[in-house]
């Protein structure tokens, strides 16, 4: 358990160290994270969140029904070069979607990647039988944006997150995990009165991780759940106990159930597993505009010369 705190400080703080106070590197001394790609602790933090947040859910003024349908369609590709391409925000019922699937077919078939590797999306709902994956994906967008009207006033009525969670499911192409990360950004975008605090669904990036940690393996989804929140309830211990410093609010049970994703794919490359995407300082991406107006609670002021380090004890319990 506290392998995992010290994990979440030190990820943390390299983030910190470039994108807040920009600090040239190395930004970490820890061989695995300075040579492996892994995303921040926080979801909000992570590159497409803060794009979702500052160019989707920014302009207020837009009817719920359409910030949904566009959290949807940005999701469903969740990849910034194809929204962009598909010409961005606009009403759902300003959406062309044949000249969307042209636009995506057209990109496709110059080579030029549509959906992004690291999201998977549910085959299920809709009749895509001999589509295409790009075809079959612009039947469901199609499918959803019938349901929107009735989707909204589902979600309007939901009295938890869950039960959001448990509506989105139901859409044609969303799977538990992707319906849980559409759940996050309907939060972020103040669409539901709950927050990310609210209720976890335990991903398999997750479960692998806590099976792990935990004394007895967990069999039962209850069981990752109830592990998720007792972290959240013992933070402030835990990480006293680790002597490890978050410079940043606590973590909520969304951005633990993050954060054991991450911890997983750290313990594996520590034991000599397979690096699925390196991490290369000197090939960092400077454009750090998606950060430049962060909430006031990750802007931590620079009051000591905090030296780059390691992560010391990191084991399985």
């Amino acid at each position: 358990m506290l392998g995992f705190w010290r994990f979440v400080c030190e990820r943390h703080l390299a983030f910190v160290r470039r994108v807040v106070w920009r600090t040239p590197p190395p930004w970490t001394c820890d061989p695995v994270l300075a040579t492996t790609r892994l995303t921040n602790v926080y979801r909000q933090l992570d590159r497409h969140s803060r794009y979702l947040i500052v160019t989707i859910l920014s302009d207020t003024s837009s009817a719920p029904s359409d910030t949904l349908f566009n959290v949807i369609v940005f999701r469903t590709f969740n990849r910034i070069t194809t929204w962009e391409a598909l010409g961005g925000f606009r009403a759902a019922g300003a959406w062309n979607l044949d000249e969307a699937r042209r636009i995506l077919l057209d990109r496709e078939a110059h080579g030029e990647p549509v959906f992004t590797g690291r999201y998977r999306i549910s085959q299920q709902g809709a009749d895509i039988q001999g589509l295409s994956k790009v075809e079959g994906y612009i039947r469901r967008i199609a499918v959803i944006r019938d349901q929107l009207p009735a989707l909204c006033a589902r979600l309007t009525a939901a009295r938890s997150l869950a039960e959001v969670h448990a509506l989105l499911v139901q859409l044609p192409g969303v799977g538990g995990f992707t319906g849980y990360g559409l759940a996050l950004d309907l939060t972020y975008a103040k669409l539901v009165p709950f927050t990310d605090d609210d209720y976890v669904f335990p991903g398999p990036g997750a479960r692998g991780a806590l099976d792990r940690m935990l004394s007895e393996h967990a069999r039962a989804l209850t069981t990752y759940t109830d592990a998720i929140h007792q972290l959240r309830r013992d933070q402030t211990a835990l990480l006293r106990a680790a002597r490890a410093v978050l410079l940043g609010p606590p973590l909520t049970v969304a951005n633990i159930q993050h954060s054991l994703c991450e911890f997983g794919k750290y313990w594996r490359v520590q034991d000599g597993g397979h690096v699925k995407e390196r991490f290369v300082p000197a090939r960092a991406d400077r454009d750090l505009r998606l950060w430049e107006a962060l909430p006031e609670e990750f802007l931590v002021p620079r009051r000591l010369p905090m030296r780059p380090g390691g992560i010391r004890g990191v084991t399985a319990r």
